[in-house]
């Protein structure tokens, strides 16, 4: 995956002290609401000047328009760097955005800077991962079918189009490596180490 943003890079775009901002999300008449407190309130136009997904308002909760705009509203206001906000918005959307939930007694989500900053880390880990991916890009993997939230790991084949790794998962469905990624499913590193594994006897 070209374009990534290391880690490290990632820290060094923004100062500590940023860990300690907090986003809250609840709606009122109906809009979706999301303030950084104290009472500041965050809103679409600055990131419809990077993306145009949803010009009438957040949402959250599910992967959509909505979720996008937010998401990319987020990491825009909290890093204020274009680059990895654009790089990471979709993978954030659908990692932290649709899981936020105000439903509960208080009415609203809360998400910190050290939120924000940890799902950043994830995501950088996990492109990095899929980017020193070896193997060919249209052989076939094996996943855990998802709702378009939260993804998992995609698992090698062994000859009979079976996991390789031990490891018990039931539904699991093919798809082209690429198109794993793509949904951002990451490599199974069990799987990986038993395929080398292999790979060595074989080689002897």
């Amino acid at each position: 995956m070209s374009g990534t943003i290391d880690s490290q890079s990632l820290e060094q775009t923004r100062p500590n002290q940023n860990q300690d901002i907090v986003y809250v999300g609840y709606r009122r008449r109906g809009r979706a609401v999301v303030e950084k407190q104290p009472g500041q309130e965050v809103t679409p136009e600055p990131s419809l000047k990077l993306a145009n997904h949803s010009p009438s308002g957040f949402s959250w909760g599910y992967s959509g328009s909505g979720p996008a705009q937010l998401a990319l509203a987020l990491l825009l206001d909290y890093t204020g760097d274009e680059d990895v906000s654009l790089a990471h918005y979709t993978a954030f959307k659908n990692e932290v955005v649709s899981q936020l939930d105000c439903s509960h007694p208080e009415g609203y989500w809360r998400l910190t800077g050290s939120d924000i900053e940890n799902a950043l880390r994830e995501l950088s880990d996990l492109d990095a991962r899929i980017e020193n991916d070896p193997y060919p890009e249209q052989e076939a993997v094996l996943v855990i079918e998802t709702t378009g939230q939260r993804s998992y790991a995609y698992h090698e084949t062994n000859q009979d189009g079976d996991q390789l790794c031990p490891v018990n998962h039931d539904g699991l469905t093919q798809l082209p490596r690429t198109e794993a990624q793509a949904q951002r499913y990451a490599p199974c590193q069990f799987c990986h180490r038993i395929r080398r594994a292999n790979e060595e006897v074989t080689s002897q």
